[in-house]
């Protein structure tokens, strides 16, 4: 894509978004959340997670604490998250699967985003533990009113958690609708 624009929250109240070089970490993260589909691939193996956490806030939203004090807060949430708070002395290698993806979840949704965008977040994950990952994520996207763009070749995921789909073919949306348009209409072929 080498032209167009992003317009995030509409064109309201003079409040502008930079998607600049340079520019788009403050709105990225200020705005928008990344949850990747392999935590393992994102989370740094030899660092622990706590320095992890305090690295990725931005330095204008520390809130003037100290790190001590920014992550009593995330040790806060990850149990919102039902995860440990132990966690953060740990390395990524030490915790399963299920763990890194609601610690990469965490990461990624800390700073209340208005819009989380959430590539395969369950995949490699089992049965039991993509349910506990995909019932967190909407009680984030509740707790925060953001909306969720979840990208997936998993109907079933598809079906239990969105309300809108795309269906995408080879970079382009081929059909869009609700989620009862799309599973009982018989467009694409």
């Amino acid at each position: 894509i080498d032209q167009g624009r992003v317009v995030l929250e509409g064109e309201k109240d003079g409040k502008k978004y930079s998607f600049e070089s340079g520019k788009i970490r403050d709105t990225w993260w200020n705005n928008i959340a990344y949850v990747p589909q392999a935590a393992q691939s994102v989370l740094n193996p030899i660092v622990r997670l706590k320095t992890q956490f305090l690295d990725s806030i931005p330095k204008d939203q520390k809130k003037n604490e100290k790190p001590e004090e920014t992550l009593v807060r995330v040790a806060d949430y990850l149990k919102e998250l039902n995860l440990s708070p132990d966690a953060l002395e740990s390395f990524p290698f030490q915790l399963s699967g299920g763990m890194r993806q609601r610690a990469i979840i965490a990461l990624a949704t800390f700073m209340s985003p208005g819009v989380v965008l959430a590539d395969e977040p369950t995949t490699a994950l089992d049965v039991t533990i993509q349910a506990q990952v995909l019932e967190t994520m909407k009680d984030l996207r509740k707790k925060f009113g953001s909306a969720m763009i979840m990208i997936t070749h998993d109907l079933g995921v598809v079906a239990q958690n969105c309300e809108y789909v795309a269906i995408m073919y080879a970079g382009e949306a081929v059909e869009y609708g609700t989620l009862a348009d799309i599973f009982t209409g018989e467009n694409h072929h």
